[in-house]
């Protein structure tokens, strides 16, 4: 179920700075979503999302809007048969639902105005945050189902 949320590896260096990233997809049409916590952002772990999310769908088709970062038009890039994605146009956060949901996480799910003192507790909170909207079907859909996407099942 997309309902998830799965942490890479927490296997970090003390000093490691950088942000947890997650990737994250959702369906529109019932709120569902699936994303992964990982320590950075690159094709192979956009090709783990892929196979993962390819896995726990795999009797859907899916199509997974994208911008077009690097890691989303890479040649190495191993998408599922059953996945399409539907590249952005550059510059264009407007038309990614995700941006949305990212908004709706900053300012309601315990980042807004909070300082914390470790990339440990960024990665938490967010992990947290993940798990909560995982219940609050209702307002993905609210903030994800854009009228150009034109959902309707199968």
């Amino acid at each position: 179920m997309l309902g998830t949320c799965r942490q890479q590896s927490r296997d970090r260096p003390a000093d490691d700075k950088r942000v947890p990233v997650c990737i994250h997809g959702r369906m529109p049409d019932t709120g569902e979503n699936y994303s992964i916590i990982a320590p950075l952002t690159n094709t192979q772990i956009m090709n783990i999302f892929l196979r993962a999310l390819g896995r726990v769908y795999g009797k859907y088709r899916i199509i997974l809007c994208l911008d077009s970062a690097g890691w989303h038009t890479s040649g190495t890039l191993e998408v599922p048969q059953d996945i399409r994605l539907l590249l952005l146009p550059p510059y264009s956060p407007q038309l990614n639902p995700t941006e949305h949901l990212w908004d709706y996480i900053r300012e309601q799910k315990g980042f807004n105005n909070h300082v914390f003192t470790s990339i440990y507790q960024v990665e938490g909170q967010l992990s947290k945050a993940l798990r909560e909207i995982n219940r609050e079907n209702d307002v993905i859909k609210s903030m994800c189902n854009f009228s150009w996407l034109n959902v309707t099942p199968c």
